[in-house]
């Protein structure tokens, strides 16, 4: 059994899609707490197939940071994908996407968290100054945590809207760039409260 202190965890909901969080009362303890992250899907309309895949990457980047950075332990990607096929799953099916399933697959990993997350929309958007502009990104994702040892969901199917902005002088940043930094900011947004009573080591 992991080591677990008392914690109440508070998710803020944004937007009017009605989202279902668990209540938790546990705080993990990082280095005991496998975590899978499952590969994150692109369902935006987008073309440009090498925008879409470094949205994806830049997601992955940002949990192998920011969770893997404060000691949680991550699942090899390889493991996560051959256990998916193991058990039948397909994420890309949006009728597989719900707390059993993710329970399941982190049951049959040994992981306490499962996470899975859908980009929705993705665009840019002009800032315009009084003497300068420049491009933004902004992104929207569906995102999903689960307990797998509770059999719970802290957010389940929650959405989640970010952005990210270039610097004030014109053409400086594509607006693409700006697009791939704002699936980072929506992460950071989600789990902002969630990693909280985790704050990442001091580098030496």
């Amino acid at each position: 059994m992991r080591t677990l202190t008392c914690l109440t965890l508070v998710v803020v909901l944004t937007g009017s899609v009605a989202t279902r969080v668990a209540a938790q009362s546990a705080q993990y303890v990082p280095p005991q707490t496998r975590v899978v992250v499952l590969p994150i899907l692109n369902e935006t309309p987008e073309k440009w197939q090498e925008l879409k895949d470094k949205q994806i990457q830049k997601g992955a980047e940002w949990f192998k940071e920011e969770f893997g950075g404060r000691g949680f332990q991550l699942v090899p990607s390889n493991e996560v994908l051959a256990k998916l096929s193991e058990l039948a799953l397909n994420f890309d099916e949006e009728q597989q996407r719900n707390t059993a399933n993710l329970c399941k697959v982190g049951r049959a990993l040994d992981a306490q968290l499962v996470f899975l997350g859908v980009i929705t929309a993705s665009g840019q958007r002009l800032i315009q100054g009084l003497l300068t502009q420049s491009k933004g990104g902004k992104v929207t994702m569906k995102l999903w945590l689960v307990d797998s040892d509770r059999g719970e969901a802290l957010f389940e199917a929650k959405e989640q809207k970010g952005r990210a902005s270039g610097q004030v002088f014109i053409g400086t940043e594509r607006g693409s760039t700006q697009q791939i930094k704002a699936v980072g900011n929506t992460l950071r947004d989600a789990f902002k409260e969630f990693l909280k009573p985790y704050p990442k080591p001091k580098r030496s």
